[in-house]
């Protein structure tokens, strides 16, 4: 895809077939977030404002969201190493001891099975996305934000969005 497709608008029709990836009732979702929300509660907070915010939250506060992993190392990436700088290979990454003030670890248990958009590899291209909608940094979140609106009403049975095909 050419370098200029992460910054254009979303076209008004779904330009592909939506991909979706089925986690089923019983599987456990990890979750690293404020000691202020219960383990389970979505946060509906506008992302407002282009420097604050998360790669998927509602710009305008009219939809609910939290983020989540199958796996407690992708609730760290996610969560706290998303803008600590890359390190030389080998190299640890450090994450300040205030990013973990007033924050929890929660495990969730899926109480029904849950359907989410893949949005990885070709998961993104049936929207006409490349990897660029999941991998890029925070200065990408205005944008990333926008396309999130679209793909909801694309998909509105969906549950959320799903963002790698591993097990992260």
């Amino acid at each position: 895809m050419s370098a200029d497709v992460p910054f254009r608008e979303p076209p008004d029709d779904l330009p592909g077939q939506a991909k979706y990836q089925v986690h089923a009732a019983g599987s456990t979702l990890y979750r690293i977030h404020s000691a202020s929300y219960s383990p389970t509660e979505f946060k509906d907070q506008a992302a407002d404002n282009p420097f604050r915010g998360g790669r998927f939250d509602s710009p305008a506060g009219d939809y609910r969201y939290m983020y989540a992993a199958r796996q407690l190392g992708g609730a760290v990436a996610e969560t706290l190493l998303r803008d600590v700088p890359l390190t030389d290979v080998g190299e640890p990454r450090v994450i300040a001891l205030a990013a973990l003030k007033g924050r929890r670890i929660s495990r969730i248990r899926l109480i029904r099975p849950l359907r989410f958009v893949d949005l990885s590899g070709s998961g993104a291209h049936a929207f006409g996305q490349d990897t660029w909608l999941t991998k890029c940094d925070a200065s990408g979140y205005p944008f990333t934000r926008h396309w999130a609106v679209k793909i909801r009403q694309w998909c509105p049975e969906a549950a959320g969005f799903r963002l790698a095909l591993t097990d992260r």
